[in-house]
């Protein structure tokens, strides 16, 4: 599972500001 920080940070931070 090579992924990049940048993608699980931003979906990260999408998946928290979508209530």
């Amino acid at each position: 599972m090579e992924v990049p920080a940048t993608e699980v940070w931003v979906a990260s931070s999408a998946a928290r500001h979508r209530h």
